[in-house]
């Protein structure tokens, strides 16, 4: 008896370590502890523009450096617009598109099959200067996974949780 239910203690334990290693997660590091406190409205933009640069040589010198803005994707463009109007709406952080702190936001990779794989969030002061960057994760798991409207909700009750919090 005490073996099986050791056997099964141990396969309960398991599957609750393979659930819980599959499921969405954010770290943060925090740089300016209590800066946020300072931060009376916030904006939400994209970290990074779509772009390409080339540039032309000739007679070995650069003749031409062109940079041609491509726009970013829909999927990135999409996560900007719910994130803004999840925080917005839910009246827990003032978010205006003039605000004096800037939620940054990258999408770090899609799965095949489609869905976000994480993003990072970078939160500055309006000098520019980091307070702090979060890396957030989706799960990887069937059972663990949030299609891209969960996932967002998810972000921003990270972002929330980060800005509210008393450091």
């Amino acid at each position: 008896m005490t073996t099986t239910l050791t056997k099964f203690t141990a396969g309960v334990a398991l599957t609750a370590l393979f659930l819980l290693s599959g499921c969405a997660n954010s770290t943060v590091s925090n740089y300016k502890p209590g800066s946020y406190s300072k931060i009376k409205a916030w904006q939400v933009k994209l970290a990074y523009e779509s772009g390409e640069v080339s540039t032309t040589v000739k007679d070995g010198k650069v003749a031409e450096v062109k940079v041609a803005r491509s726009g970013n994707s829909s999927a990135e463009l999409t996560l900007r617009e719910d994130l803004f109007y999840y925080l917005k709406d839910s009246k827990a952080i003032n978010i205006t598109t003039t605000g004096d702190g800037v939620i940054l936001v990258s999408i770090d990779g899609h799965f095949r099959s489609g869905g976000i794989v994480g993003v990072t969030v970078r939160m500055t002061d309006s000098a520019g200067e980091v307070i702090s960057r979060m890396k957030i994760k989706n799960g990887d798991r069937n059972a663990t996974f949030k299609d891209d409207e969960s996932f967002t909700r998810f972000v921003g009750d990270s972002i929330i949780g980060e800005i509210t919090s008393v450091k």
